[in-house]
This record gives structure tokens, sequence and C-alpha cells, in this order.
């Protein structure tokens, strides 16, 4: 009973692969692929160009809340000044940032220049490499704008601090 077990087994597996034995015999090479579509490659083009935008509308943003902050800090050295605060020491600091902040916007131009020169560049790895210059040129920048920023603040927040103990000293 077991040797006829273990015929009607081997009979089975034989006879599923005979059929799949027969099947990679026939066929041993593998069909030509044929060539990727020039479609394929111009769509990862515009990928790449669409993450460049995206990347250059972050940075435009960025460098719009930074705007903000310096028109806010513009009012509040107002504020003190009228206080009575001798603000020269932060104003030097405000005209850095204000140099700053216009070289970022000018990195910015260059950077959108170098986004839209991707698709019409005959090599746009070569293009997407000045691009990528460009952005970290324009990254450093802003995080220089934002040191000097909060440089800023922590030196109003000590002139408030000072002007805080001597009007209570005089009183």
């Amino acid at each position: 009973m077991k040797v006829f077990r273990k015929i009607s087994a081997a009979l089975i597996g034989a006879s599923l692969l005979v059929p799949v034995f027969m099947a990679a015999a026939q066929n041993t090479t593998r069909p030509d692929r044929p060539e990727r579509p020039e479609n394929a490659r111009l769509a990862r083009i515009e990928a790449i160009k669409k993450l460049c935008q995206a990347q250059t509308r972050r940075a435009e943003n960025a460098i719009d809340r930074m705007d903000k902050l310096i028109d806010r800090i513009d009012e509040y050295i107002a504020k003190l000044e009228a206080s009575g605060v001798d603000t020269t020491s932060v104003e030097n600091l405000m005209d850095q940032a204000t140099d700053q902040k216009n070289t970022a916007d000018d990195l910015l131009i260059e950077a959108e220049n170098k986004c839209s020169a991707i698709g019409t560049a005959e090599l746009p790895k070569q293009a997407v490499k000045e691009y990528m210059t460009a952005f970290n040129n324009l990254k450093k920048q802003m995080i220089s704008l934002h040191k000097t920023l909060k440089e800023i603040v922590r030196s109003l927040k000590s002139l408030e601090r000072d002007d805080n103990e001597e009007e209570n000293e005089n009183d």
C-alpha cells in the first residue's frame, strides 16, 4: 500500500511538472523589450519641473512671512522709540536684515529662472544641477536672514527689559 501511494504521488507530481518543463523548453529567450517612449522622458522632466516649482513657491512663501516679520519688528521699534528707548543697535541689525531679504528676493528670482529653464534645456540634468545650486544659495540666505531676525528679537526683548527696569527704579 505504501509503495502504491509513493508511485501515485510520483505520477501526479510528474504529470504536473512535465507541462511546465515543456513550456519552458519551447521559449527560453525573453522577447525583445520595446524602447522606452520619448513621452516617458518628457513626463519625468515635467515632474522634476513641478517639484522645482513647488520648492520655489515654498521659498517665496517663507520670504513673504519673513517680510511680514520685518514689518512687525519695524512697528515695534517705532513703538519703543516713541517711549524713549534707544534702538540704534537694533536699527543696524534691521538694515542688515533688509539687505539680506533683498538678496533673498534676487536669489529667488534666479532660482525661478533656473526652474523654468529645466523644461527647455538640451541637458536637463545640467539644468537641474544649476537649479539646485541656485536654490541652495537661496536656502543659505534665508537661514542667515532668519538668524538675524532672531537676534533682532532677542535684542528688542533685552531693550524692553532694560526699559522696564529703569521705570521700576524711577518709581
